[in-house]
């Protein structure tokens, strides 16, 4: 009884820490049937079905594609500060790589741009997660607009990026994303960028 229990809590823990919906379900429907671990083993096999195809069409993804890509799947809410990317085909490399043009294109137009924080987790089982946060400054001078950016990529998931102004316009978070929205489509489009 005692190696049931340690059993199905051992389960229980990595269905909870390293799945997604399907594991958690089949883990439930297993329950009620008395057939817990099945339901999770079946779970967990669709789950991670779904991760090696979405892996699959990240990396399969055309340059070409890009652009088409990024018009229709990406969001733009510029009152609210926030811009994604699809996850498909925006794998974690591609989105290193906009992250870095990005901050040559505030470099060109005269904005400051420091990191703050970055945090990389590359993981067997569970998503893989990548974060920046930067520090800018537009170059307008009157007056000089501070805003906070994060980006924040998750291999199970749409990238998000977040514009925070320091002062809370809505006006100037309005203006700030629309102009980084505008840069990305720029860098998308050009194909020598994209990667």
């Amino acid at each position: 009884m005692l190696k049931q229990i340690t059993f199905l809590l051992t389960l229980s823990c990595i269905a909870l820490t390293c799945s997604g919906c399907a594991t958690l379900l089949g883990g439930i429907i297993g329950y009620q049937s008395g057939e817990l671990a099945a339901g999770l083993a079946i779970g967990a096999a669709v789950d991670f079905g779904g991760d090696i195809a979405r892996g699959v069409g990240q990396m399969t993804a055309k340059e070409n594609n890009l652009y088409r890509d990024f018009q229709k799947k990406s969001t733009f809410n510029a009152q609210r500060g926030e811009i994604t990317l699809p996850i498909c085909p925006f794998n974690q490399k591609r989105t290193m790589d906009i992250a870095f043009q990005l901050r040559k294109k505030f470099e060109e137009n005269g904005w400051t741009c420091q990191q703050t924080e970055k945090t990389i987790r590359d993981h067997l089982i569970c998503a893989d997660h990548w974060k920046e946060t930067w520090q800018c400054k537009t170059a307008q001078a009157e007056p000089e607009q501070s805003f906070e950016l994060k980006i924040d990529f998750r291999s199970n998931r749409d990238t998000e990026i977040r514009i925070k102004c320091t002062d809370h316009s809505t006006e100037q978070t309005a203006a700030v994303t629309s102009q980084i929205y505008k840069w990305l489509e720029q860098i998308v489009s050009t194909p020598s960028n994209s990667t």
